[in-house]
């Protein structure tokens, strides 16, 4: 392919590089470290934990308090054709405001997923362009 597709022609070191930029980490979303990808016999598993600051969604005050964690496992876009699992362990906080109704809470992941989701918000987000462009039963069974 020639230059003017879009391809990028770069030096490394003494290695000639032609394709697409890479990067060299990748995360999920904001705040998400990400320690381990794997390939598995069916799909690629991503191992990932939150790093964000924990702020009750009832009052928003900080928390400093951890309850307890929990693995989260969205389903997110395939990479060739393969199916992602995202495994994300997810902390839980006590707000310790006694004004506040919400005694145990957990960490958002907006853009990731949305709370109690099994697919990841960029899934959910094709199904729906898929559903509305084709009368909506075809991105039912998807």
């Amino acid at each position: 392919m020639g230059a003017g597709c879009g391809n990028r022609i770069g030096k490394v070191g003494t290695t000639h590089i032609v394709g697409m930029k890479t990067q060299k980490s990748w995360a999920p979303g904001d705040k998400i470290n990400v320690y381990s990808v794997k390939r598995g016999i069916d799909r690629w598993v991503v191992e990932a934990k939150t790093q964000s600051l924990p702020f009750c969604p009832g009052c928003r005050a900080l928390s400093g308090s951890r309850h307890s964690s929990y693995l989260r496992c969205p389903q997110d876009l395939p990479v060739q054709g393969i199916p992602v699992m995202i495994n994300l362990r997810s902390r839980r906080w006590r707000c310790r405001n006694p004004a506040c109704l919400r005694k145990i809470f957990t960490e958002r992941l907006p853009g990731i997923a949305s709370p109690l989701a099994r697919r990841s918000c960029r899934v959910m987000e094709l199904v729906r362009l898929i559903g509305h462009s084709a009368g909506g039963r075809p991105g039912e069974r998807l």
